[in-house]
Parts: C-alpha cells; structure tokens; sequence
C-alpha cells in the first residue's frame, strides 16, 4: 500500500497518532479466500434494531456521505447499530466492534462523535479545579441500558418486557439485573462511603422508561441529573458499558478526574490511543476491585496527575480536524486496496430487521 502523506509538516507523534488510528479502525480484515465468501448480485444484511428506523436512517446516510467526501468509490457493507456483536464475512463499516473482531472496520458515529460536540470530547477547562482540590468521590449516572448474561445476552429492554408480560418470576428477573453491569455496580455501591452513584431514567416517559420508574427493584437506586459540569467538582468519574462502550468516557477524557473504566469487551475508533494504568485505572467487569482501585490513587496521586495529562494530550490530537481526516482517509485507502482484490459492481444492500426500509450503496458512489 502507498499512503500520501498530506500532512508533511506533521512531527512524528502526529503521524505516528495517525497511522495507529488508521490501523485500529481498519483493524484485521480476512483474505476473500481464506473468508470463504461467495458474493451475490444482492447480498442483505440485519444490522441491530434497537435504534428506532428513523434514527437508523440518520446514521447511514451521515455515514455515506463521510464515506465519500474521505474518497470512497466501492460498494461497502455497513452495519451501524449499537453492540455488533455478530461476525462479518466481509470487511464492515461499523461504529463499534468486540476487541480483536475480523471485518469490523471502526468509523466515528456521527453527532456522537463529531468534533465539537460534548458526547464526544472538549479541551481541558482552565476553570476547572485541579485533581488535588477535588472531592474525593466516586461518581456516575446513567440510564438502565445493558444486557443480562445470566442466559446469553439478553438485552434490558426485553428483560423488561418479559418480566412485564409475566414470563420472567421475581426472582430470576433480579438474578438477571445482577448480572446487567450498570445495575451491578448501582446496587453494590449505591449506599457505600465515599460513592454518588445512582441511575438516571428520566421523568415521565413511557415504555422502559416508565416501567424502570415503576419498578421497586429498579427505583431505589434512581437519583437526580447532574450536568457534565456539576460532575468535574468529584475526584472519580467511572465509565460503565451500555449497550456497548461506555458512552460518558468520551466527554471525561478531557476533564481533570481521574478515569475508572470497567474492563469491557466494546472498542470505538479512538480507543487504541488509551491505555490502562497509563490514562486510566481500569476496574473488573464485577467492580469487586473498585474500592482497593480508589485506595491506590489516594496514595499515589502523583500518578494519577500524570494519568490526567497524557490523557489531555490525546485529547489535543483527538480534537484536530486535520488529523481526524487523515486518519480517515488512510482507512478508506486501506479498504479501497482491500476490495480491489474483489472487484465488480454488484450492489451490497443493507435493512433493517422485520423492515421495509432499505438503505441500498452503489459501486459509483
């Protein structure tokens, strides 16, 4: 492969940011011959569907429209949902992947991970207080979202259902929570010194929403919003998988807090840039360590300063557009050498489960 180097002046630790990003995005994408795929005039995919049609439609037509403005002329398939957990048998366009899945090609997920947007992440604030002069407190909030392990992955808005339709009893319904990670750390620390923890499903609403406020075993652990910036006065700020990654690591990398982050499976495209112990503290997936985790940085908080700005400097880079899009455009060269292995103009057409709607990628995009 020739890359271009478009960005001559760049000093080393750009490029070599750069190339690390283009790699991990692209990630380790099988031979056509080793991968055993036969293509077809049609070839249809099921991308997850737990995001509503509508919001499905957005994120394919802001990811063809990146595509191609970062150079893309093949077709592509492309799958865009939320916890891809299912192989590929071709080189993928998604958001997020499992660590080390073949075929998974990882692309920012647009209005999430935008510049400029705060889901993502925002330079450091000098009125921020520093790391010494915070309260030291672990903190989180955050909705109901997961999966239940206890019988495969069970997703928490089904789990609700079918408690609610009377096919799950009481007690196998709360064995299924303890093993939804957010409820896990929730119930475990939610009266524990030293933690503000507590989830957050909303006022009023309808549906999940409701029934998780309704819901005894649920709503004893419900606390009240706290803004972003309300959150940068506690020492401690953990980030705890959803439906995949954890979706408040973005914003907190740019803070002055040290990170917690459960030792999850899920990785979105910036994740190679981050390393535990050296711009986080990760903590088991059973949050059993938590607690001996907090006593470490409280008495080596020299480290955790440290930890905090190498994490600063990653957002520097994370934040420049020039890098973002260089970065890009080598993953769409790397998949451009790819499919030349492949070859043709056979239309790879993407939908919606149990859905009419289809969202359909030409070879002359």
């Amino acid at each position: 492969m020739t890359t271009k180097h478009l960005f001559s002046e760049f000093d080393m630790d750009r490029e070599n940011f750069i190339e690390t990003q283009a790699n991990f995005q692209f990630g380790a994408c099988t031979a056509l011959s080793d991968a055993g795929w036969k293509p077809k005039p049609n070839l249809t995919f099921n991308p997850s569907t737990e995001t509503t049609e509508v919001n499905q439609a957005q994120r394919y037509i802001a990811l063809l429209g990146e595509l191609r403005a970062h150079g893309l002329r093949s077709p592509i398939v492309a799958k865009m949902g939320d916890a891809m957990r299912k192989p590929n048998p071709f080189p993928t366009f998604q958001y997020n992947r499992l660590q080390g899945t073949a075929n998974s090609i990882l692309w920012p997920l647009k209005r999430f991970h935008d510049i400029g947007v705060r889901s993502f992440c925002t330079l450091p604030d000098p009125a921020e207080p520093a790391l010494r002069d915070k309260k030291p407190i672990v903190f989180w909030r955050g909705g109901m979202r997961g999966f239940s392990s206890l019988e495969g992955n069970l997703n928490v808005s089904k789990l609700l259902q079918k408690y609610q339709q009377g096919k799950i009893d009481d007690d196998r319904f709360i064995a299924h929570l303890r093993t939804v990670p957010r409820y896990a750390f929730v119930s475990r620390f939610f009266d524990a010194e030293g933690f503000d923890i507590g989830l957050r499903q909303g006022e009023g609403g309808r549906g999940n929403i409701a029934l998780c406020n309704d819901l005894p075993v649920i709503a004893r652990y419900n606390k009240e919003f706290v803004p972003p910036a309300e959150q940068l006065q506690y020492k401690y700020l953990i980030s705890i998988q959803g439906k995949d990654v954890g979706s408040s690591f973005g914003w907190q990398l740019g803070t002055n807090s040290v990170l917690l982050k459960e030792d999850y499976p899920w990785e979105v495209f910036f994740d190679c840039h981050l390393k535990a112990w050296e711009h986080f503290v990760p903590v088991a997936q059973d949050f059993s360590d938590v607690q001996e985790k907090v006593a470490w940085c409280e008495d080596n908080p020299a480290a955790c300063e440290a930890m905090v700005e190498k994490r600063h400097a990653i957002v520097h880079l994370l934040l420049d557009g020039e890098v973002r899009r260089e970065a890009l455009r080598r993953v769409i060269e790397r998949y451009e050498d790819y499919y030349r292995q492949f070859g043709g103009d056979r239309v790879l057409i993407a939908n919606t489960r149990n859905s009419s709607f289809e969202r359909k990628t030409q070879a002359s995009l």
